[in-house]
């Protein structure tokens, strides 16, 4: 069974190989002007020869040389933008790398920082806000208020102070009962109510 099913298949696909053979020789005797037969017949001899092809307009042919002169400037332009942005995505690769071998090395030297909006370290947030409010920092978070970058410092007492990433000016602080003072206090409540006015 399986020896006749391989001989369907294979005549199938023999029969399919001459279909195709015979097309493409039709189509490319019919491009060219002339036949693939073996045997001409014999009226071919007496045939008239077939019309040459029919140059193009002068107009056409600018017209086609203006063209390809466009799309060949808009290909240049293209790939230079596509160079300059490998350039690119090949300087931040390395930046990345040289930062991941400094940390994997245990280096401390300074590592360019990645472009986040933020141009004050949290250690710097942290200091902005001690001199604010005072007290003992258990948290610090970076987080969006507003649609503002702030590092959000939390003290022991559960007060908060908002230091804006940015600028590190602070822009919120959130005081608890029992806080540190009372001038602090009405310090807060007149930004609060600034801030409130200003979102307004």
């Amino acid at each position: 069974m399986s020896q006749r099913l391989s001989l369907i298949i294979a005549a199938a696909i023999t029969a399919f190989i001459l279909v195709i053979v015979g097309a493409l020789s039709v189509y490319l005797g019919g491009a060219t002007g002339q036949t693939v037969n073996a045997a001409p017949p014999a009226s071919a001899a007496t045939a008239t020869p077939a019309p040459a092809v029919a140059a193009l307009d002068p107009t056409v042919e600018a017209l086609l040389r203006e063209r390809e002169a466009a799309y060949q400037a808009a290909l240049a332009e293209a790939n230079a933008r596509l160079e300059a942005a490998n350039a690119q995505i090949a300087s931040a690769n390395q930046q990345l790398a040289s930062a991941v071998q400094a940390r994997a090395s245990g280096s401390t030297a300074p590592v360019a920082a990645p472009a986040t909006g933020a141009t004050i370290s949290e250690q710097q947030a942290i200091a902005v806000a001690q001199r604010y409010y005072g007290g003992q920092v258990v948290a610090v978070e970076r987080e969006t208020e507003h649609g503002a970058l702030v590092y959000d410092v939390k003290f022991s007492d559960r007060s908060a102070v908002y230091v804006d990433a940015a600028t590190g000016q602070v822009v919120y602080a959130r005081i608890a009962a029992g806080g540190n003072d009372d001038d602090l206090r009405e310090r807060h409540e007149e930004r609060e109510e600034r801030h409130q006015k200003h979102d307004d």
